[in-house]
């Protein structure tokens, strides 16, 4: 799938081609964008999204650690007499 973008916005992509315009279809180019594919963009997203998800995973996963090492030391030093 594609979509105009503005030069600024192509920045973005690594592949782009650019297109020209007029008004009135006859007349000399009025504009010119880019025509940049979406999917590129998709498949980014889905791997930032996927690198979240890893990365929550890793968080909890150290969260629950610590509050495995706490509990731990709260219940050796309640046992010392």
């Amino acid at each position: 799938m594609t979509e105009v973008a503005s030069a600024n916005e192509a920045t973005q992509f690594s592949q782009t081609r650019q297109i020209t315009a007029s008004s009135d279809g006859q007349s000399a180019p009025t504009s010119t964008d880019v025509l940049v594919d979406l999917r590129e963009l998709e498949l980014k997203v889905a791997r930032q999204q996927a690198a979240l998800a890893k990365t929550q995973a890793d968080l909890a996963r150290a969260q629950f650690a610590a509050q495995a090492r706490a509990q731990a030391a709260r219940v050796s030093v309640a046992r010392k007499p």
